[in-house]
């Protein structure tokens, strides 16, 4: 079973505010530091710009990692494998179905070594699916979003393997 995700419409125009808001705090902040510093301090320019540029950064990063993504999400006899590609770059997870401890709704409240997130939405946490399996004796995640159905056969899975 093979199932791909990928952000639509509604997560670009959720980066697109991101930006006007980041755009409205610079204008504040700008405002601000003019009535508290007055007209004279040239300081204020430097860092109103570096932040601006760092928070610019930070969206891009945002925008490239989960919105720019297609995520496949396959499961074989053998193994579940979770890929998410930027281009012609790839990250891929395929973990045994042996190593996986179990899949849930629910956020682990287990110490984990290693969390990844490989899903397109950045603060909604509804869709999403924690994967708790087993690497070099240690405890990993994996935060993805497959559909219910996906979930289903990944459970079916391990309580087979």
């Amino acid at each position: 079973m093979t199932e791909k995700n990928s952000a639509g419409i509604k997560e670009m125009i959720y980066s697109v505010l991101w930006a006007v808001v980041i755009l409205i705090g610079y204008d504040i902040t700008q405002t601000a530091m003019k009535l508290a510093l007055g007209e004279g301090y040239k300081g204020r320019d430097l860092i109103l710009t570096c932040s601006l540029i760092l928070a610019g950064c930070v969206l891009v990063y945002i925008v490239l990692t989960r919105y720019a993504s297609t995520f496949i999400y396959e499961i074989n006899e053998k193994s579940v494998c979770i890929t998410r590609k930027i281009g012609h770059r790839e990250r891929k997870y395929d973990i045994k179905n042996k190593d996986i401890r179990y899949i849930s709704k629910t956020q682990p409240n287990m110490s984990i070594e290693k969390s990844y997130k490989m899903k397109k939405t950045v603060f909604s946490h509804r869709s999403t699916y924690y994967l708790v399996y087993l690497q070099n004796g240690r405890l990993n995640m994996i935060e993805f979003e497959p559909s219910d159905a996906m979930a289903k056969e990944i459970e079916k899975k391990i309580k087979v393997g």
